[in-house]
C-alpha cells in the first residue's frame, strides 16, 4: 500500500512467483496412484496443482508467475484470457493425457458405511459410568429470606 499511497519507487517492483518450482518439489505432485490413490490421476495432479496455485497467485496480485509444465501454461493462459475478455471456460481444452490411465480401487480402501438409523444400545461400561455420574438428590431451594438469615447469622458469628 505504501507503493501506491506514498509513491515509494522502491516498493513498486514486480512480484514474481516461482510457482512451478514449489509445486513440483512437493511430495503430492510426484506420488504414484499406488502411493496415493485418493489424490486422483498422478499425471494430471501436478499440472492442476500448478495451474490452481498460479491462478491464486495472479488473483492475489502477483505480476509474473513462473511455470514448468506446458499444460499448466496453457490452462493459466486460458484463465487470463477469460478474465480479460470474458466468456465461459467450456471451450478450454482439457489436460492432454499421454500415459495410460490406471484405476485405483477406492472401494477396497474406503471405510464401512454406517447404515444404522436408530439409537444403538450403549455398552455396559458407558451405562455404569452414567449411573455413577447420576446427580444425587438435590436439596430444596431455599427462600430468599431463609438464605439471608443464614448468611447474616454466619457473619454475626464470624
Amino acid at each position: 500500500m505504501a507503493a501506491l499511497t506514498q509513491e515509494d519507487d522502491k516498493l513498486q517492483i514486480p512480484m514474481i512467483s516461482n510457482v512451478g518450482n514449489e509445486i513440483w518439489k512437493c511430495k503430492e505432485a510426484g506420488q504414484s496412484i499406488e502411493d496415493a490413490p485418493t489424490l486422483g490421476d498422478p499425471e494430471k495432479r501436478g499440472i492442476l496443482m500448478e495451474s490452481v496455485a498460479a491462478t491464486c497467485y495472479l488473483m492475489a496480485g502477483s505480476d509474473v508467475v513462473i511455470l514448468r509444465h506446458p499444460e499448466s501454461v496453457k490452462l493459466v493462459r486460458a484463465f487470463i484470457d477469460r478474465m480479460v475478455k470474458g466468456g465461459a471456460a467450456t471451450d478450454v481444452e482439457p489436460v492432454a493425457k499421454k500415459l495410460p490411465l490406471k484405476e485405483a480401487d477406492l472401494i477396497s480402501i474406503s471405510p464401512q458405511p454406517q447404515t444404522a438409523v436408530g439409537k444403538e444400545e450403549a455398552p455396559a461400561k458407558e451405562k455404569a459410568a452414567k449411573a455413577a455420574a447420576a446427580p444425587k438428590k438435590e436439596e430444596k431451594p431455599k427462600s430468599a429470606g431463609q438464605a439471608c438469615r443464614e448468611s447474616c447469622g454466619a457473619q454475626a458469628q464470624g
